[in-house]
């Protein structure tokens, strides 16, 4: 039993220093508050909504939260997306199958710029698509 809370320990410091600070803090509101809203975290804690937002956007596409469900707004009436910290397996398959499609999507792309006779202007946006989903690749990569 020590074993696994140290791991989970370790799993949960690494992820800590990796972490800017405002993803960090709502990380740990997410950690704390499971399963939470969006919402219900900037109108608990004071911290406007396009804040928080943008960080769980984030940290979603990173693989450290998931959706948990949604959950009808008492004021609104529509529904909110509910997240939760995702698992430390479900994170490695989230990283894995996104890798694996940008992969493909950049092997695709690659192709067209190779084999298409585009305009320089297809060729130019082409180009700064490419080298958008390479970069993505390579973070995404190094936070394996």
């Amino acid at each position: 039993m020590i074993d696994t809370i140290d791991l989970k320990n370790k799993v949960y410091y690494a992820i800590m220093d990796k972490l800017p600070k405002k993803r960090k803090t709502v990380y740990q509101l997410i950690e704390h508050n499971q399963p939470c809203t969006a919402k219900e975290i900037s109108d608990k804690y004071y911290i406007p909504i396009n804040e928080v937002h943008p960080r769980i956007t984030e940290l979603r596409k990173s693989g450290y939260i998931t959706t948990a469900g949604t959950k009808k707004s008492n004021r609104t009436k529509h529904q909110n997306t509910l997240y939760r910290l995702a698992s430390e397996e479900e994170r490695d398959q989230y990283i894995k199958s996104t890798l694996t499609d940008m992969k493909s999507e950049i092997d695709k792309l690659t192709e067209d710029y190779i084999l298409n006779e585009l305009s320089d202007y297809g060729k130019k946006e082409l180009r700064k698509r490419i080298n958008k989903l390479e970069w993505q690749y390579k973070k995404l990569q190094n936070e394996e």
